[in-house]
């Protein structure tokens, strides 16, 4: 089946870190687009990653409205942008692209002690959310998944299609209202 990837007209662009900003503005830019028609959107990912909830809160936003949503990756797409990454309904990536998934951790400065365990207990929560959704949504190894609860684990676009991550990865010369066809190499 050949994808048509244009990034322009109905694209949304998640790039650096997932704070409230980003997030208030890529759920905007989803929300409008929606409105407007069921035609597909791209959403563009090229994150570190950032506020778990924030990006949850995306996922959300991409379950529940009625038009598909394209998730294409490009360059990097680490820690919590993966989830957003992995909820579209169809999930390229450029070659070169590198996804990490990492043990979660908390941005907990100048808070009080009492108030890290809450901190500790809602990073569980997300954590579970986190790993529920890379479960439901991809094959990653369960091998592998425990282990990024230990360790930081990269993998490439290559893994990636392997793994169910994505669905294809973007050819050269192929994005600017050119097709990408069936297999990795566009055969089919």
């Amino acid at each position: 089946m050949a994808k048509k990837i244009d990034g322009k007209g109905r694209a949304v662009w998640l790039a650096g870190e997932i704070d409230e900003e980003k997030t208030a503005k890529v759920i905007k830019e989803i929300l409008e687009f929606n409105g407007e028609s069921r035609e597909e959107i791209e959403l563009f990912i090229h994150s570190v990653g950032g506020s778990m909830p924030g990006g949850h809160a995306i996922v959300d936003i991409m379950q529940a409205v009625t038009a598909p949503i394209k998730t294409i990756a490009l360059g990097m797409v680490r820690s919590s942008a993966l989830s957003v990454m992995v909820s579209g309904n169809i999930r390229l990536a450029t070659l070169r692209t590198s996804f990490l998934i990492h043990p979660a951790y908390s941005r907990n400065g100048g808070h009080s002690v009492l108030d890290g365990q809450d901190d500790l207990n809602n990073l569980k929560r997300e954590e579970v959310l986190k790993y529920s959704i890379l479960r439901s949504r991809t094959n990653i190894p369960n091998k592998v998944l425990s282990s990024s609860k230990r360790d930081m684990v990269y993998f490439n676009a290559e893994e990636a299609l392997e793994w169910g991550v994505i669905d294809e990865i973007i050819q050269p010369g192929s994005i600017g209202g050119a097709y990408i066809e069936g297999s990795v190499y566009g055969e089919g």
